[in-house]
């Protein structure tokens, strides 16, 4: 939880208990069985409930490795050289798949990752023949991973699925109460990505649930702390409680709950945007052969009066959860057309100032009239609007959004992909949106300047991608000279990081405008 929410949510609680505490306190012992027995049985609920929703997830993830697979089959038998190229396309094209690999007579003869190789194949050491946990193997040395396996007539293909994606289901189907792991054969991966021998004794003292995938050869076991049912108690049963007490407790009580609820992130949020807390700040952007100033990304900052500068991660997803995100991206690119009037007589031709958008904004014809403002008011045609999509959010683009696209085209208005290889962009995806820039997200910009490091490969592919495309690159993140040393001889178009520039208010935007070089 942002500190900004636990700072908040404390004030309000504090505010409730002073006030209701006196007459709430006698009838949160009444009824106490029952309510006891209610909420063990919530808590053995949601742990089931994570236990499948674990294993929906996790089959989703490897539903879109067997689709890879099936897509690769063909070439199973194929010299390598051939087929290399092609299987680092259907790799990068897979945002959940790390490698693909042939096998042909037992021997992995070609990777998507180094190209032609030889190693065992190892199938007795596959669950179901199909699946297998790897603490770790060459392609992640220091991560695990978790392999499906194709058989094919002429051999079998294997596709890589980085154990961060289980790792990041259990943790997120845990809530933070409980535990959970998923077993693979003999082994098991457990919340923190650790992989072991899979046990066989059943944890003392914890709520146990267990699903088992009707697809695929893997089992979920979620666990919660016993105890954990002191807080159901607490949290779901006040009311039961408050009802069995007296008159003048029930009201305390309910006073208290009222204004629990009543307290709401998104409360917060209109509060900080009616007070002209929401600020824009403008981190730079750079042509990475020439260092000169190619744009800047405009992002959100709270600063709040009590808590200090927010970063927009710690309340973007508050606003998207509460549907502020659209009005808080509209208010942030009015802010900006009155600011950047100071500074645009010092932007160079072709200037890009990028605005993050959701899919929801372009689904509203809202997208279409700020633009149409922010160009007629500030932006002239030496200078382009640039809408970035954030690649968490899954996009459908039908008639009606395919027309507010077109129309923004014909303002001069641009767009970018951000984050991309994280989310749930595929090949499809960047093709029907046709997409001017591709923003490689900074997971792929560390370790970059290791050799023959899966960043490198992944980097190298992506750049291969966007030329292919005919998209420019731009690489966010970069934090040492060694990461902008590798990307420039990658071909990476852009760089934008702390090492060039952090993101500040519009007074140092515009001294380095006035400098014009990073």
């Amino acid at each position: 939880m942002p500190d900004w929410l636990a700072k908040t949510r404390r004030r309000a609680r504090a505010r409730a208990v002073l006030i209701s505490v006196a007459v709430a306190l006698l009838p949160l012992f009444l009824a106490c069985p029952i309510a006891l027995s209610e909420a063990q049985r919530d808590l053995q609920g949601d742990v089931s409930e994570a236990a499948h929703s674990a294993i929906s997830q996790i089959g989703h993830i490897l539903e879109a490795a067997r689709v890879v697979a099936a897509q690769a089959a063909p070439f199973v038998g194929t010299p390598c050289p051939q087929v290399e190229t092609e299987l680092r396309r259907l790799t990068v094209a897979a945002a959940l798949v790390r490698s693909t690999n042939l096998v042909q007579n037992g021997d992995i003869y070609c990777a998507s990752v180094d190209g032609a190789v030889s190693a065992p194949e190892e199938p007795e050491r596959y669950a179901d023949g199909r699946l297998r946990l790897m603490a770790r193997n060459l392609a992640t040395p220091r991560s695990p991973v978790l392999i499906y396996r194709l058989r094919t007539a002429a051999g079998s293909v294997l596709v890589g699925i980085a154990g961060e994606h289980l790792r990041d289901v259990l943790q997120l189907v845990g809530r933070g109460h409980m535990g959970a792991r998923a077993a693979i054969g003999d082994l098991e991966i457990d919340q923190a990505g650790s992989v072991s021998t899979k046990s066989t004794n059943p944890p003392a003292g914890r709520t146990i649930a267990r699903a088992q995938s009707g697809v695929f050869p893997i089992i979920v076991e979620t666990t919660a702390d016993d105890n954990e049912v002191w807080r159901y108690f607490s949290d779901k049963y006040a009311s039961i409680l408050v009802l069995m007490g007296l008159l003048s407790a029930i009201a305390g009580v309910a006073s208290y709950r009222g204004m629990l609820r009543g307290f709401a992130p998104s409360r917060e949020l209109l509060r900080a945007l009616e007070a002209d807390e929401i600020l824009p700040y403008y981190q730079p952007i750079f042509y990475a052969g020439t260092g000169e100033i190619y744009g800047v990304e405009v992002l959100m900052r709270w600063k709040s009066p009590v808590d200090g500068l927010i970063p927009a991660d710690h309340f973007i997803p508050f606003a998207e959860e509460n549907g502020l995100i659209v009005p808080m991206t509209n208010y942030i690119a009015q802010r900006c057309q009155r600011e950047l009037i100071a500074v645009q007589g010092l932007m160079p031709h072709n200037f890009r100032v990028s605005i993050n958008i959701s899919a929801k904004h372009l689904k509203t014809s809202e997208i279409i009239n700020l633009c149409q403002d922010l160009i007629s008011s500030v932006f002239t045609t030496k200078i382009i609007v640039v809408l970035e999509m954030v690649e968490r959010e899954q996009l459908i683009v039908d008639q009606e959004m395919q027309q507010h696209i077109e129309k923004l085209r014909e303002l001069g208005v641009e767009f970018a992909l951000d984050d991309f290889g994280t989310g749930y962009s595929g090949l499809s995806y960047v093709q029907s949106m046709r997409f001017d820039t591709l923003k490689v997200d900074k997971i792929f910009v560390r370790g970059c300047d290791e050799p023959n490091s899966v960043p490198l490969q992944i980097l190298t592919n992506i750049v291969d991608l966007s030329h292919r495309f005919k998209m420019r690159t731009v690489a966010e993140g970069v934090e040492t000279a060694a990461q902008r040393d590798v990307l420039v001889r990658l071909g990476i178009d852009c760089l934008q990081g702390y090492l060039l520039g952090r993101p500040g208010p519009l007074e140092e935007l515009s001294a380095l405008l006035e400098s014009g070089r990073r």
